[in-house]
């Protein structure tokens, strides 16, 4: 399935969840975000190393700066790190596309069922009919 073309932000809740965040913490956070974002099931693996790989950093500086974040903002249970918020716009994301999407090809498969429709049709006027150009008798073609 293709990726998700946009990632919804809303300002009101994105002020108040991070008002306490300095403006490194609230980049650090949004770049967790955008990575849970772009991968399946919109999770991150809970390992450090994968984190300091994906957000450019070393395992020391996501020990010392990202963990509190992940541990104050986000959800990890295990092998991954969610947030609840991003869970639910992605999940919502995810079905519209999927609808939009059904609905697209039920309008492709009507519009082709009346295109296939129409050159059967075509196709049987083009036909000609025994009264328009009659099959000549042995007899009106000459004998063999």
């Amino acid at each position: 399935m293709s990726k998700l073309p946009s990632l919804p932000l809303w300002v009101d809740e994105w002020t108040a969840s991070t008002r306490h965040l300095n403006y490194e913490q609230r980049g650090i956070y949004l770049s967790l975000l955008i990575l849970m974002w772009e991968k399946p099931r919109g999770r991150i693996p809970n390992d450090d190393k994968w984190l300091a790989h994906h957000l450019a950093m070393s395992v020391a500086k996501v020990e010392k700066i990202v963990r509190p974040i992940i541990g104050d903002l986000c959800k990890s249970s295990g092998n991954w790190i969610t947030q609840e918020r991003l869970r639910k716009e992605y999940d919502y994301v995810r079905q519209k596309i999927e609808a939009n999407r059904a609905s697209a090809k039920r309008r492709q498969d009507k519009e082709k069922g009346a295109s296939d429709r129409n050159a059967i049709a075509g196709a049987k006027a083009m036909l000609p009919t025994p009264k328009l150009t009659p099959t000549p008798t042995r007899k009106e073609r000459g004998s063999l």
